[in-house]
């Protein structure tokens, strides 16, 4: 009897939802299950983009296969679900998020900011009083957030996403070398050759591609090529990355001083940390798991009862 109930109840469940993919940490499991945001084979609207439910109904459909996914098919299974948002989405965006989760089937829905999540799967001191900056470059959106006692204090977001990454490679091959390259070929540029700094220019790859006349040909695309095509849009990181510096005074020093975290699939870009440091003038460093610090944080608070009381206590106090 015992455990059919702990069946129907189900097991916590920490989630992050990503424009690309969703990953989910389920209490006392030491895995993390990704799932496509939106199957390259489904023809109905994306679920999520930019961190907050383009389609509130797919968005259902996606959650309730998380719960499916971490149950084994147990339809009954009711879930505590923490969900991982950015920071600055507004209460409105908050609330569909929540009744997407209950939709699914969870039983009750903590939201927690991500910038705070990516930070603890990052192993930061979070709640010291010293100003804290994380940068998260996901596929469709980068949040900058400064964080200080355990909460956030300022976010914004850049101008440029993953995906804009994986569009500027693909406008600038059209414009340099009178390519057309479709994103997701130029996506797997970037993750082949791209880098942000002068590492691997050199490096090369054969692609075979139509030209703006209609003609196909083959073409040789170096790391060089995917530098230049990078250097705008990564600009424009560094550019509001500053701008928050500049805004948060008192803490923004403190940044400074002792650097900030970049998480994020777009972390993984060879060279990004040297490129703001240098850009900066300040240290930068990776998150150890960049790509799944915002679920690995989040499940922390899964696993940490005393942990997600403070993080709940910090942000309700902030409000």
């Amino acid at each position: 009897m015992a455990s059919s109930l702990r069946s129907f109840v189900g097991r916590d469940m920490a989630v992050d939802l990503g424009t690309s993919t969703t990953q989910v940490h389920a209490r006392g499991r030491d895995v993390v299950f990704t799932l496509p945001t939106h199957p390259a084979d489904a023809s109905g609207p994306t679920p999520v983009r930019g961190g907050v439910i383009a389609d509130f109904d797919a968005c259902v459909d996606l959650l309730r296969a998380a719960v499916w996914q971490v149950h084994q098919r147990r339809y009954l299974a009711r879930p505590r679900m923490l969900l991982a948002v950015p920071a600055l989405t507004t209460a409105v965006e908050r609330r569909a998020v929540k009744e997407a989760a209950y939709q699914a089937g969870a039983r009750e829905v903590v939201l927690v900011d991500a910038p705070l999540m990516a930070a603890l799967g990052a192993g930061l001191p979070v709640h010291r009083p010293a100003g804290t900056m994380v940068v998260t470059l996901g596929a469709g959106l980068t949040e900058i957030a400064v964080l200080s006692l355990g909460g956030v204090v300022a976010s914004t977001s850049a101008r440029v996403s993953g995906a804009d990454l994986d569009r500027s490679i693909s406008s600038w091959l059209r414009a340099e070398r009178g390519l057309v390259v479709a994103e997701e070929l130029a996506r797997e540029l970037k993750l082949e050759l791209g880098t942000a700094w002068p590492l691997a220019d050199a490096a090369t790859r054969e692609i075979t591609s139509r030209d703006i006349s209609g003609m196909t040909r083959d073409a040789t695309v170096a790391g060089g090529d995917l530098r230049r095509a990078l250097a705008a849009p990564l600009a424009d990181i560094v550019e509001a990355i500053g701008t928050m510096l500049d805004t948060t005074p008192g803490l923004g020093d403190n940044i400074r001083d002792h650097g900030l975290v970049i998480a994020g699939g777009g972390a993984q870009l060879p060279g990004l940390d040297t490129l703001l440091s240098h850009e900066l003038e300040l240290p930068v460093l990776v998150a150890p798991d960049p790509v799944h610090a915002v679920v690995v944080g989040t499940g922390r608070c899964v696993d940490d009862a005393e942990l997600l009381r403070t993080v709940v206590r910090t942000a309700r106090s902030a409000a």
